[in-house]
């Protein structure tokens, strides 16, 4: 926990001064890598941890339909809170929604995706992409049914960062009906800026150059079907609540507010500081804003 402490300490002095301009950003992400600041940053491969079980923690591992398993991890909370079913970023892991909710505040559920730390990659000839990343989402919740029918449909939020933003809204895309909050942060239902892929590929291109051992293929494929997302028509045809997350500063994500409006007086708006590279070190805020909203997402006030 002090070496984490450490690096999350690492990480807000360098994203403190990041710019906002693509350029600029994109010599940030190196520094960041540099620092070994976070997963979300560092597309390197890295040790998967025991799938152990204790008080705090109850690992457990899942399969989807074509036999690719995914690493879950179930985090209980304090019973007068919500449960939060968290999607991690672009390269993040199972082990990130504790930078935003602690343990033992909030009940958390969480899964690496295919091809993340502790998950398998999907069978050749199965591209990674934000439906198939939602799909995950699908099966995750089917396993842990009996969890949800703990808290009810009523007091469970959805919550994702990042791309994990586009698959929560592709989740509840293709599940309409569904009553659970919904909770997205730098994410939208239309394409993300191609400018920002374009620069996120480059990253992709260099760590490539400077570890050919370390297979970024999935990475690339997820990257690339955020080019062609588009939902916002199914997302106009759902009925849960929503609270739309945005960065002052996020030019990844410049539709963010547009959906939002979109959703009518199902959603709410609220805004961090920072750009789309600081959310690692955000979680605070994220977790403020989620908390300044609950009646809300679970109530409707």
């Amino acid at each position: 926990m002090r070496s984490a402490i450490h690096k999350l300490a690492r990480c807000r002095e360098i994203t403190k001064t990041t710019s906002k301009r693509a350029s600029t950003a994109l010599l940030a992400v190196a520094l960041v890598f540099v620092a070994d600041c976070g997963k979300e940053v560092i597309p390197i491969p890295i040790p998967c941890p025991s799938c152990d079980t204790t008080a705090a923690t109850a690992c457990r591992y899942i399969s989807l339909d074509d036999g690719t398993r995914i690493r879950t991890q179930y985090s209980p909370g304090q019973p007068d809170l919500p449960l939060v079913v968290a999607v991690h970023g672009f390269g993040g892991t199972y082990l990130d929604v504790h930078l935003v909710f602690p343990v033992g505040e909030f009940s958390t559920l969480s899964f690496s995706m295919p091809g993340s730390l502790c998950s398998d990659l999907l069978p050749q000839g199965t591209p990674h992409t934000v439906d198939k990343a939602a799909e995950t989402l699908e099966r995750a919740l089917a396993e842990y049914q009996d969890v949800l029918d703990r808290f009810g449909e009523e007091n469970v939020l959805v919550a994702g960062a990042s791309f994990g933003g586009l698959v929560v809204v592709d989740y509840f895309a293709r599940n309409p009906a569904s009553r659970m909050g919904a909770v997205v942060v730098a994410g939208q239902d239309t394409p993300l800026n191609t400018a920002s892929i374009d620069m996120i590929g480059g990253y992709l291109g260099l760590v490539d150059l400077l570890f050919p051992a370390a297979d970024n293929t999935h990475l690339r494929e997820y990257l690339a079907s955020s080019r062609a997302f588009d939902v916002s028509a199914q997302t106009a045809a759902t009925q849960n609540r929503w609270l739309v997350i945005g960065c002052t500063d996020d030019d990844m994500t410049p539709n963010v507010i547009a959906m939002y409006e979109r959703l009518g007086e199902r959603a709410q708006y609220a805004e961090i500081p920072g750009n789309h590279l600081t959310l690692l070190v955000n979680g605070d805020k994220i977790r403020q804003a989620v908390v300044d909203h609950l009646d809300f997402l679970l109530h409707g006030q």
